[in-house]
């Protein structure tokens, strides 16, 4: 476990199972390195949930009032913020099966929960990355390779459990194409997509690597390592 608090600054940083480092990138300026933490329930990781959740959603509530930012920009970040809301009530009532990526200046900039809805299948049910960094938003722009290594992150749990397959049901047809880009296909009705076998799973895993984000043909991400970077 890492200490509840960092003596630099004063911030809040979750605690819990370590689950792997990265480091993200944006078209312009410098990397940000974060970790890749399964929160534990106790009284400063709900304080840091709130903390962070009210940040989100102060964003959130910023872009649908500013008329300079599109109107699916401003839905996602509005999205982004319900779900994050409904993650740290699930982490209050104990529910923890969910992966928060953490900068080292303490902000959360993404996160998940999944669940076993059969004995051999995983469901990602919410991936969301922090408002501040989606496309299409001002000031320091998008922050790239979080959602590449939580997928990674979440395919280490998948296989731990022993799970074959793998369902999600994307957001729209922005998220459909992330998804099916790395490798998702259409499974069962609607606009519910999977992936089947050890194989495919581990291959979201080398997606960090073999085949990660590169904004602008910039700098490679490094995303959901087991080590430190």
């Amino acid at each position: 476990m890492r200490p509840l608090w960092s003596v630099a600054g004063e911030k809040m940083m979750l605690t819990g199972r370590i689950l792997g480092y990265g480091v993200a990138v944006r078209p312009v300026g410098p990397p940000v390195v974060y970790t890749m933490i399964g929160p534990e329930k106790n009284l400063l990781n709900l304080e840091t949930m709130g903390k962070e959740a009210s940040r989100w959603k102060a964003t959130a509530a910023q872009y649908r009032r500013d008329t300079t930012i599109g109107a699916d920009t401003a839905r996602r970040a509005s999205f982004a913020d319900d779900a994050f809301a409904t993650l740290a009530e699930n982490l209050r009532v104990g529910l923890t099966d969910m992966v928060v990526a953490q900068g080292s200046d303490g902000q959360i900039i993404g996160l998940m929960n999944y669940g076993y809805p059969e004995p051999n299948t995983a469901m990602i049910y919410l991936l969301v990355v922090d408002p501040v960094n989606l496309s299409g938003t001002p000031g320091r722009g998008q922050l790239r390779g979080i959602g590449t290594g939580l997928v990674a992150t979440a395919s280490r749990i998948f296989l731990e459990h022993g799970s074959g397959q793998v369902n999600i049901h994307p957001l729209d047809d922005g998220a459909a194409a992330f998804w099916k880009g790395r490798g998702f296909q259409q499974c069962g009705v609607g606009n519910n997509l999977c992936i089947r076998g050890r194989q495919a799973i581990e291959a979201l895993i080398g997606d960090c690597t073999t085949r990660p984000d590169k904004p602008d043909g910039g700098e490679v991400v490094i995303c959901g390592l087991p080590q430190r970077v």
